[in-house]
């Protein structure tokens, strides 16, 4: 983020100021989030507690987004259901909206 002239001044500003930013910022440790927690509550199937994995692709930038069911939770068979509900047809629709 260097191009970024107000990132730029900030990491100065605390490079200049706090000894613990300095020694934090020169070990350069980076990490990738590559899994979060999602919940969904969908019309027929209720709550669904899922984990969130990204897979990208970095010459493409493209994104491969996996939902599965948290453990210790109902949401694997919850998912199930909705495999299963996806072959009916139902009056109206079904509609999801997301947590975080």
């Amino acid at each position: 983020r260097n191009a970024d002239p107000a990132a730029r001044s900030l990491v100065d500003a605390l490079t200049a100021s706090s000894t613990e930013f300095r020694s934090i910022w020169a070990r350069h440790e980076v990490a990738v989030k590559r899994t979060t927690a999602k919940v969904l509550r969908h019309d027929r199937v209720g709550r669904l507690d899922l984990d969130c994995d990204v897979v990208v692709s970095p010459p493409s930038g493209q994104r491969l987004v996996l939902f599965r069911g948290r453990p210790g939770t109902d949401a694997t068979e919850r998912l199930e259901m909705l495999r299963v509900l996806g072959t009916q047809h139902l009056a109206g629709t079904a509609g999801t909206r997301l947590e975080q």
